[in-house]
């Protein structure tokens, strides 16, 4: 019982981190112009220069990523959904608390399959840091979108089970909502500066 406790407390907390590196190999650069080899037409993996995106090896190496993407998206919210929904009657269980309590504790009863939403947050803002990296407007302009639907959920179910800790993460998701705004505008007023010199 530990150790399968123990391995899917591993397997959820390397959750984003994991995505993360894993959708880098999906990310390519613009065509780079410049001293050989970058000749202009070729793209290159933003997080190693040297591999040319498109190549057979990034080929054979897209495919690997993505089949193991789809089954760890996949396998990691099938088992808290498993956990948190196809158990709910063990969730009072002192065993079964011990083993999976992590995932559940201090979510209301029917709301502990919560954490599914929360790791979809954080995939959506990986895939977005990933995906926008080289375009700091747009970066802010999706993640404010994530981060608005995940305030817009959490004050229409208010999952916790105390009203201090609803609370604790509304006021967490407002600041960075007010964050991605502030980021937005510093850039709309940089850009402006930049156009009238």
């Amino acid at each position: 019982q530990r150790l399968v406790s123990s391995a899917v407390y591993v397997v959820y907390y390397l959750y984003p981190s994991m995505v993360t590196h894993l959708l880098r190999i999906f990310h390519c650069t613009a065509p780079i112009h410049g001293a050989e080899p970058y000749d202009g037409r070729t793209s290159y993996l933003y997080a190693d220069l040297s591999e040319a995106c498109g190549s057979k090896q990034h080929n054979g190496a897209r495919v690997i990523v993505a089949l193991f993407l789809f089954a760890y998206l996949v396998a990691v919210p099938a088992l808290i959904y498993w956990i948190t929904v196809r158990n709910k009657h063990r969730l009072g269980s002192e065993t079964f608390r011990a083993m999976y309590g992590f995932i559940f504790l201090g979510y209301e009863r029917d709301s502990a399959w919560w954490e599914i939403l929360v790791l979809a947050r954080k995939l959506a803002l990986v895939g977005v840091l990933v995906f926008a990296g080289s375009d700091t407007f747009l970066q802010s302009f999706f993640a404010l979108f994530v981060l608005l639907v995940s305030t817009t959920a959490h004050q229409y179910r208010r999952p916790y089970t105390r009203t201090l800790l609803n609370w604790m993460e509304l006021f967490g998701l407002y600041a960075l909502v007010l964050t991605q705004l502030v980021s937005i505008a510093y850039f709309w007023i940089d850009t402006q500066g930049a156009q009238d010199s």
